[in-house]
């Protein structure tokens, strides 16, 4: 993705479609890229599920 970005920049420039191709990449990149914190919840549900641990309980019947 970002190969594809900095060959789409290139022929623009530092012009104004040239910033929104560097910003859709980012963009992309960003919302692509786990933070820290999700890793670990990521992690932390792994582990519960290996140890036969119940993520969700449904709610009782009313």
């Amino acid at each position: 993705m970002l190969e594809a970005g900095v060959r789409q920049f290139t022929p623009w420039g530092n012009t104004g479609e040239g910033r929104y191709v560097v910003i859709a990449v980012v963009r992309y990149l960003a919302a692509h890229s786990p933070t820290k914190r999700a890793t670990l919840q990521t992690a932390d549900i792994a582990r519960r599920l290996m140890q036969g641990c119940q993520l969700h309980q449904e709610a009782a019947a009313s």
